[in-house]
């Protein structure tokens, strides 16, 4: 049976009092998605970034899903972007337990080095979009134009304008809802009152509260 594949993306800073909100969010989104398709198996696609992607997966392990780690780049260049020890032995315990590890730049056939930061990121994110069935996506609702970003991928994958890295092509999954779940960045200045979780199918303009 083909597995439902739901990828991750979020922000790599979160305030640490909404994250008891958030996790408890994504524990239920799970279960329900697990009630809808009892006898499929669900693979968390992620790129075990710090913050949202961490947490995810997390919470998919304790479910026992399955965890997939799609990369940037090699896991000798990506983990330069953890600044602590702390950081990168959390990255590597969670890509431990991850039973597959893609390199999005490879398939892309991009160099691995850190001037090509922003385009790797952005790669990743085409992957992730191609791959994946549903988007589960810890947002604070603001859209930005930065490429690669938690903004830019959820736009990409509501409507479909991935691939521009030249990934090769492979048949896109038709459900695509996104999984809205509304955090609060770490640098806020002012919390969201609770997590709201919703599911869109168009990305929200800039005058749009989600």
């Amino acid at each position: 049976m083909i597995p439902l594949f739901l990828g991750v993306t979020g922000h790599r800073s979160l305030d640490s009092l909404s994250v008891p909100d958030a996790r408890d969010a994504i524990q239920r989104e799970f279960n329900l998605l697990r009630q809808r398709y009892p006898h499929t198996q669900i693979i968390v696609l992620s790129g075990l970034a710090e913050g949202a992607d961490r947490l995810v997966v997390e919470v998919a392990l304790e479910l026992n899903c399955g965890v997939w780690a799609v990369l940037p780049t090699s896991v000798v260049e990506y983990i330069k972007d953890f600044p602590s020890t702390q950081s990168k032995r959390e990255f590597r315990r969670l890509l431990g337990q991850a039973s597959q590890i893609i390199n999005s730049s490879l398939l892309a056939g991009r160099a691995e080095n850190f001037s090509e930061r922003p385009k790797i990121y952005e790669h990743l994110g085409d992957q992730l979009c191609q791959m994946s069935h549903f988007l589960m996506a810890l947002w604070d609702g603001a859209p930005t134009e930065k490429p690669g970003g938690t903004s830019s991928v959820i736009r990409n994958f509501l409507s479909s304008s991935f691939n521009e890295a030249g990934l090769p092509r492979k048949a896109t999954p038709s459900c695509r809802p996104v999984i809205h779940i509304s955090v609060t960045r770490g640098h806020a200045t002012t919390r969201k009152m609770q997590c709201v979780v919703s599911w869109i199918a168009a990305y929200p303009s800039a005058k749009s509260e989600v």
